[in-house]
């Protein structure tokens, strides 16, 4: 089990690695610092990977198929309808990762939410209620068919850790 205290400025800090290390963690700017000192993240680390090459097929494909919504063979464009189209068109796949970065949020905190509650021994009501969207049932249904099938056993979740050897830091969401 963590120690879990808040630092001077209010940000929660682990006691790691037989108290030797205080990680904390700034929740507004996603930092980690291991005694005082910045680490970078695992998130921040990966995103140096270079994703190019699969994104930039993904944003084609959302461009494809958004002219696919907006044109109909026989139907007569003018050229400021068009104009419109093309800008609407480079900005789509943005907002088609909003919805999808949104939908991965609301899957992730329902599994978050559920684990904690399935690790509270004192809890009785031991399932978050399902949302309504379809998307995110999807996900969480997906979860819940990979515990089955898996017959998981819940050991931390959420759980802050930090490596002195690479000196990085991250949340790990379940150990199981």
């Amino acid at each position: 089990m963590q120690t879990q205290v808040l630092s001077p400025k209010g940000n929660p800090v682990w006691e790691l690695y037989g108290n030797s290390v205080q990680l904390e963690f700034d929740q507004n700017k996603h930092w980690y610092f291991a005694n005082g000192v910045y680490v970078p993240s695992v998130t921040g680390i990966t995103g140096f990977l270079d994703k190019s090459r699969p994104l930039t097929y993904w944003a084609a494909k959302q461009t494809v198929e958004y002219y696919r919504t907006k044109l109909v063979a026989g139907t007569v464009i003018d050229e400021v309808q068009l104009e419109a189209m093309h800008k609407e068109g480079l900005r789509y796949f943005k907002t088609q990762t909003e919805k999808a970065a949104s939908i991965g949020s609301l899957v992730h905190s329902w599994i978050e939410e559920y684990i904690k509650r399935r690790m509270d021994a004192t809890r009785s009501d031991n399932s978050p209620e399902l949302p309504i969207n379809e998307r995110v049932k999807r996900g969480i249904n997906a979860f819940l068919h990979w515990k089955r099938d898996n017959k998981i056993e819940y050991i931390l979740s959420e759980s802050k850790v930090y490596s002195k050897k690479y000196n990085y830091a991250g949340t790990c969401d379940l150990v199981a």
